[in-house]
């Protein structure tokens, strides 16, 4: 049978909505307009990768902060103001990471996932990892680390609930690399009116550590997800309605909706002409990450 890859999105998506997953992976439809806290997330993800590789390179805190400044030189003006307080504030609470051996930076790679019998399946997982680092203090463990930007510091819980870091973690050990854990690299963006929090609730790095025996049922889960959404046929993945999720966690409401009360050809004709573009396999890929990262 035909290989198939996903991505963490997408099995995310498909734990949504199969519909959600279908419009935005299978037939590959994406909003013109991407949201505030999408595009604040994309243009943090590039300050870090620039970040990063900089400290890689042995260069200068001056060349560093000439790069971020050219990042932000392409947001709008909101954005780059948010953007610049944020690196401040990042680098007044890690400085140069002194303690990060840097490994990767936007490490990308494929694998194939297991089956329910331990097997290598025909689904491969496409893994974007942001940043792969050893600590040199004793003792030296290999982490994913994975920059997140949010209102708020992440729970415990929700972090627990999150799998995409024991499905890397999984992957990465597959791979032959000795991956102890992952670190949440979280970051806020509300600023308070009346002033600067304390950096320690601005800032944080929740450490995460999965036995194995967790890792694989993670692995053999992705498995079934995609094993069940790529049974419909393209068009016949059926809606989840939820009042909460579909409101704050999906582009394609209004179309969805649309085509639940007049039929797929209405919906197809919204997304034509309702602010919607069909982008090529190369051009979704580009547009979710998967490239190498921009260097200014």
């Amino acid at each position: 049978m035909k290989p198939i890859v996903v991505s963490f999105s997408e099995l995310d998506a498909i734990r949504q909505c199969d519909h959600k997953a279908e419009l935005a992976y299978r037939q590959r439809w994406s909003p013109l307009v991407v949201g505030q806290a999408l595009n604040r997330g994309r243009i943090w993800h590039l300050i870090m990768a620039w970040h990063y590789a900089t400290i890689k390179a042995d260069t200068t805190v001056h060349e560093r902060a000439r790069g971020v400044s050219r990042l932000l030189d392409e947001a709008e003006e909101e954005d780059a103001e948010l953007m610049a307080w944020m690196y401040n504030g990042y680098v007044e609470r890690y400085g140069s990471d002194p303690d990060w051996e840097i490994l990767e930076i936007e490490d990308q790679s494929l694998l194939r996932l297991p089956d329910r019998s331990g097997r290598a399946s025909r689904f491969y997982l496409r893994m974007r990892i942001d940043l792969l680092v050893r600590t040199k203090t004793i003792p030296r463990k290999i982490w994913l680390v994975d920059h997140k930007t949010g209102k708020d510091l992440p729970h415990s819980k929700a972090l627990d609930l999150d799998d995409q870091f024991g499905l890397y973690t999984w992957g990465k050990r597959q791979q032959g690399v000795d991956v102890f854990g992952s670190i949440f690299n979280a970051v806020r963006t509300y600023r308070h009116k009346t002033g600067d929090r304390p950096l320690e609730e601005r800032f944080a790095r929740p450490r995460l550590y999965r036995a194995e025996p967790e890792l694989e049922t993670i692995a053999r889960e992705a498995w079934t997800t995609a094993r069940a959404f790529y049974q419909y046929k393209i068009g016949e993945a059926p809606r989840a309605p939820d009042s909460d999720r579909c409101t704050w966690r999906c582009p394609f409401t209004e179309p969805c909706l649309l085509g639940r009360k007049a039929g797929s050809g209405a919906e197809l004709a919204f997304l034509r002409s309702g602010g919607f573009v069909q982008l090529t396999e190369d051009e979704q890929l580009a547009e979710r990450g998967y490239v190498d990262p921009m260097m200014p």
